[in-house]
């Protein structure tokens, strides 16, 4: 029991950390919106999670990243839906590592912004960016938090796909911004222009 309770804690932070400035992108009313999880959330999702938050592309994440959690190095087990209810401000999935040993997990949202630069605008003073990549020629922003967090940002239409892996132990053996970039490879191509 005392497992399954420690699993849940690190389920809801690993949420909470999925750059909670994603969740800032509606109006200042909307901030106080955060991404919930829990040990009670279903691993598929079932409600339609689309708002005017997060409608501004078709990408699904819980559906296009499942096929290459394992490969990534984390449990489809673990996979719970970051929307709690249909006003939730981003719509994705997060999961936790496979062996549970290396204390980390992985999260992918999608929530509305107009372009990556306006993003960053945004965030310029809680993210600490690092040099864009250039994936399948599509341009990845990532960017820190001071929290063991590390996040891409990918744009399709009118939002941005963010995928976010956040280690929750100093000695985990993870580099938590090449995991992100990992998982963001894996589904560029599944992700619209």
């Amino acid at each position: 029991m005392r497992h399954r309770s420690a699993q849940a804690i690190v389920l809801l932070a690993l949420v909470i950390a999925t750059p909670v400035i994603s969740a800032c992108s509606g109006s200042d009313n909307d901030r106080s919106e955060l991404i919930r999880f829990s040990s009670t959330a279903t691993t598929k999702p079932t409600m339609d999670r689309t708002n005017r938050h997060n409608d501004g592309t078709s990408y699904e994440p819980c559906d296009s990243l499942a096929p290459h959690i394992a490969e990534i190095g984390l449990d489809p087990v673990t996979k719970r839906d970051a929307a709690t209810t249909q006003t939730d401000p981003v719509r994705g999935c997060g999961w936790m590592d496979t062996a549970r040993s290396e204390h980390w997990g992985l999260s992918q949202t999608v929530t509305n912004w107009d372009s990556v630069d306006t993003y960053k605008d945004r965030h310029q003073s809680i993210a600490s960016w690092l040099p864009d990549q250039i994936i399948a020629n599509r341009v990845v922003a990532i960017f820190r938090e001071p929290n063991s967090t590390c996040s891409t940002y990918v744009q399709s239409g009118k939002a941005g796909v963010i995928t976010t892996v956040i280690r929750f132990s100093q000695s985990s053996p993870i580099d938590e911004c090449a995991k992100a970039v990992e998982a963001t490879t894996a589904v560029i191509d599944q992700i619209p222009r």
